[in-house]
């Protein structure tokens, strides 16, 4: 798995939160090797646990890109200052944080459904190698990690996905965007291996529809 490529001090992170807006908290690497980084952070990290996800956001190669990861191990700052440490392990690798590049498909005239923890037959209006656009009553934080099933065709696949974008519609619904990431132990679901083969799938119909 392909994860920070140059050296870098200095990257921010985003805690899931009760708001949809993106606060990027600056932390400094004391430490990186292989998908495991240690940070420390200015200032105290509410919401945090040794199990969250987050999204961290840093500069590589002259873009801004984001990065779901979880925390492993989480404690106080060691100079006695206010922030925390964090040791945190990558989950996927680092995507455009300001424009989605991964080509998506939508799932407008397919029938393809999520379960998203437990609410299944969420509307999926979108597809890709990496993720997903899904419409459900569900709340989820930016940053959450959400169980989630894929139905389509016959077939269900399971994986762990991260909520990296959200939308309200209305007073019940919203609109989410969802990556796929690895496992707790690190290894792909069968989500991740699906989701290419699934949307190549879903454009070929589309395409034949409209041939």
């Amino acid at each position: 798995m392909s994860l920070i490529c140059e050296p870098i001090t200095t990257l921010f992170v985003q805690v899931p939160d009760v708001t949809p807006r993106r606060v990027l908290h600056p932390c400094h690497v004391l430490d990186a090797g292989g998908r495991l980084v240690t940070l420390q952070s200015d200032e105290p990290l509410e919401h945090l646990v040794v199990g969250s996800t987050l999204l961290i956001y840093f500069e590589e190669r002259q873009l801004f890109v984001q990065q779901p990861a979880r925390v492993r191990e989480l404690g106080l700052a060691p100079d006695g200052g206010d922030g925390d440490l964090l040791r945190v392990e990558f989950l996927a690798a680092p995507v455009n944080a300001e424009q989605r590049q991964i080509y998506r498909v939508s799932c407008s005239d397919v029938q393809i459904t999520a379960t998203m923890n437990q609410e299944a037959g969420c509307r999926v209006v979108d597809i890709s190698a990496t993720g997903f656009g899904v419409h459900c009553a569900g709340r989820f934080h930016v940053g959450s990690a959400v169980a989630a099933q894929l139905h389509w065709d016959g077939e269900t696949v399971c994986g762990s996905v991260i909520v990296v974008s959200l939308r309200e519609l209305s007073k019940t619904h919203q609109r989410y965007g969802v990556r796929s990431t690895c496992g707790a132990d690190g290894r792909m679901e069968p989500l991740s291996k699906s989701l290419t083969r699934i949307s190549l799938a879903v454009h070929r119909e589309q395409m034949r529809r409209v041939g």
